[in-house]
């Protein structure tokens, strides 16, 4: 018999479950059933060293500037984010730049709101 009544941390990287149901009005592919990826972090994760020594190995396998662009993680560029604002039922509103990789429909996701 299974007794664990522990709690398991979940770390989601995607907005507000709303926002992503509503991204398939807006034309993405599956929102709901793609990895989400905060850009941000994302560049982070990218500038741990594993990141560094793909970024070195593609430096020397290109020779155009492709090689500095961000990369998906399926070797795509990472798409351009386009800006979008979600109203809520509550009349709050939230802006977003979010953008879905051609190839394996990643969703990449960042704030859209000034920073102060």
């Amino acid at each position: 018999m299974f007794g664990w009544t522990g709690t398991i941390d979940l770390e989601c990287d995607s907005p507000p479950y709303r926002v992503v149901e509503a991204c398939s009005e807006l034309g993405l592919r599956e929102p709901l059933d793609v990895p989400w990826w905060r850009l941000s972090r994302y560049r982070e994760d990218r500038g741990r060293p594993t990141g560094l020594i793909r970024r070195l190995v593609r430096s020397l396998l290109f020779t155009d500037d492709s090689a500095d662009r961000l990369r998906c993680r399926c070797g795509k560029p990472v798409p351009e984010l386009d800006c979008y604002t979600f109203t809520f039922v509550n009349e709050r509103q939230a802006s977003y730049r979010i953008g879905q990789c051609a190839k394996c429909r990643t969703v990449y996701w960042d704030d859209a709101s000034p920073r102060t």
